[in-house]
């Protein structure tokens, strides 16, 4: 159970079974006897009724939401969304943070390194920004992207499928577009069909957040393990990695994947916290003891997350885990003086 209940329940018991001992002591005799007696001298303004009255849940009661509350109000004003009481109080016991690579440690759009084609590039650049305009993913919107700054122009596509961690396709014309991750480079590429046989490769390239470095190095020094999964290539992957000192990575990970090594943490006794940005992530946000949206998530992944940051900056992630530390500890320190201050009049 949560600490909230938890902390107002156990410590009441205590209290009333204190005042309860107090109180049947002059009569004798059976303890519910002797506490009913005690209410009915109370009910007749007998003076020591106080020592029962004063039993009540309202010190106890307020210990822990006055503190949850505090704790969510501090949130919001930082950038930071709860989406129940619950997320605040368990996010403290984090002790491994799993990240998706893309949106999180490093900025959301990556950009186009290489074009290869075995067409007029502004051609095959033109039908693979055509389909990738209907995906939300970051792989599409910097394609899209390139295209529309070297002033090409789209056209509309139609039958369009996408498969979450694999790739789109659709009708341009009368041309059948596929564009799916590379399977022989070791890098982050994607090739593009046309009706079916490669017309081209466009690769990418990630910029890191300059922030990223500090928030791992950050959570490290508080004894939290973080690592990465992605479905990215090794190569680019590996890069990331140790270019911020991380735990552990995973690459070319499919969604189902992500969620199993969240699990795979959780066995080995971890306290899993997933931070993702896209559809890709939703299965694992929802295995993980709690779930992280950054700002551009999709509308699925901000459902599937306990938490919401409503800023663009992911130092935010410690933010959450620290405001979580600072409020637990605060809600004992009220239960700790509720319980002195009900002890002390009984």
């Amino acid at each position: 159970a949560p600490l909230g209940s938890r902390a107002v329940s156990r410590p009441l018991c205590t209290v009333a079974t204190v005042a309860m001992a107090v109180e049947v002591r002059p009569f004798g005799g059976d303890a519910f006897e002797g506490l009913a007696e005690a209410v009915g001298r109370a009910q007749g303004n007998d003076p020591l009724a106080p020592v029962t009255v004063v039993v009540a849940r309202s010190a106890l009661g307020l210990a822990t939401p006055m503190s949850i509350m505090v704790g969510t109000g501090r949130g919001a004003e930082a950038g930071v969304l709860f989406r129940n009481a619950e997320a605040l109080e368990l996010l403290e016991k984090t002790t491994t943070l799993v990240v998706d690579k893309t949106g999180t440690l490093t900025k959301t759009l990556p950009e186009v390194s290489e074009v290869e084609s075995t067409m007029p590039r502004d051609e095959f650049l033109a039908l693979a920004a055509s389909v990738e305009k209907y995906s939300n993913h970051p792989v599409a919107k910097s394609i899209v992207k390139f295209a529309s700054d070297a002033s090409i122009a789209l056209s509309n596509a139609t039958n369009i499928r996408e498969t979450p961690g694999q790739g789109i396709s659709g009708t341009v014309g009368d041309k059948m577009v596929e564009i799916a991750r590379s399977r022989e480079s070791a890098k982050s590429t994607v090739e593009v069909l046309l009706d079916g046989q490669i017309a081209g490769r466009i690769g990418f390239s990630y910029v890191v957040r300059e922030e990223s470095e500090i928030l791992v190095s950050e959570l490290k020094e508080r004894g939290i393990k973080v690592s990465m999964v992605t479905g990215d290539k090794e190569d680019e992957a590996r890069r990331i990695s140790e270019l911020l000192s991380l735990d552990s990575y995973q690459s070319e990970c499919l969604p189902a994947q992500k969620a199993e090594i969240v699990k795979k943490y959780q066995e080995d006794g971890d306290f899993v916290v997933f931070v993702g940005d896209g559809i890709n992530d939703t299965i694992a946000m929802e295995t993980a003891d709690a779930g992280i949206a950054v700002p551009e998530a999709s509308d699925v992944a901000k459902e599937a997350g306990d938490v919401i940051l409503a800023k663009n900056d992911i130092m935010l992630v410690l933010s959450v885990v620290d405001l979580s530390k600072q409020t637990i500890r605060k809600v004992k320190q009220n239960i700790f003086w509720a319980i002195g201050y009900n002890s002390a009049l009984i």
